[in-house]
């Protein structure tokens, strides 16, 4: 994980793993390591601890393909959704440079949010690689990242 050291692996079976963030909030990183007789690879997964555990979305698959979904709870509400998502190359990144940007801000957005409680990105013409998908909340005052990879 990379954020506070009170984030830990609560419990793990074979095939899950349970981490709780502690009383921390914010983004976080695990890196997972799967071995076989073939080798070893890595794989790293965001997720975000929001307060009260209460998520407003979660992003999925990652890493993903063709397509990967930003997914809203069925209870959500209209003043919860992020005004901006925006998927930038993460060697751009500094640049700001979007290469899809979903402004949830129009109507069309907004309903197929409400409706369908997700709304996709479609990657498959892009390189694969490493994007950092840029949520903008609040009058973009608060912005949150997560790192999207295409295999």
């Amino acid at each position: 994980m990379s954020n506070f050291s009170g984030a830990s692996i609560q419990s793990s079976s074979f095939n899950q793993a349970t981490i709780s963030s502690g009383s921390y909030q914010g983004n976080f990183e695990v890196k997972a390591t799967s071995t076989n007789a073939c080798g070893s690879t890595d794989h790293i997964y965001d997720f975000n601890a929001n307060p009260c555990g209460y998520s407003v979305y979660s992003i999925s698959p990652n890493p993903a393909k063709d397509e990967f979904s930003i997914n809203f709870g069925s209870d959500l509400e209209e003043k919860n959704i992020p005004e901006q998502f925006d998927l930038i190359a993460e060697t751009a990144y500094g640049s700001g440079k979007a290469v899809r940007t979903f402004d949830m801000r129009s109507q069309v957005a907004l309903n197929q949010a409400k409706s369908s409680h997700k709304l996709t990105f479609d990657v498959k013409n892009l390189p694969r690689g490493r994007y950092i998908l840029r949520v903008m909340k609040e009058k973009y005052d608060k912005v949150e990242t997560h790192r999207i990879v295409l295999e």
